[in-house]
């Protein structure tokens, strides 16, 4: 399959909140091009939701330093970012309960 192909099966699948399909194809294309900042915008907007916020920081990351002046992925990364934050902060409230 052609790159492009699946990075159109990818986005019908984002679209269609079809997320595990949408990263396999995504995943794919970037095998193809690992310096697609779209695919890597994609592939981090997927990964946040199913927790794997190392592994999006660090698309976004690389799809910022692509393309420093895209809006788009400077704000998904900006919100990566406080997510991650967030959770940590999380995470040591809980294992300061566990603690009491």
């Amino acid at each position: 399959m052609e790159n492009q192909e699946y990075i159109i099966n990818g986005d019908m699948a984002f679209n269609n909140s079809q997320f595990d399909e949408a990263l396999k194809n995504y995943q794919k294309a970037l095998e193809i091009d690992s310096n697609n900042q779209y695919l890597l915008n994609r592939v981090g907007s997927i990964l946040i939701p199913m927790g794997r916020i190392d592994e999006a920081l660090d698309c976004f990351k690389k799809a910022k330093d692509l393309d420093p002046d895209n809006g788009d992925i400077v704000f998904n990364y900006g919100n990566a970012c406080f997510y991650a934050v967030i959770c940590a902060k999380v995470f040591d409230m809980f294992d300061s309960f566990l603690f009491l």
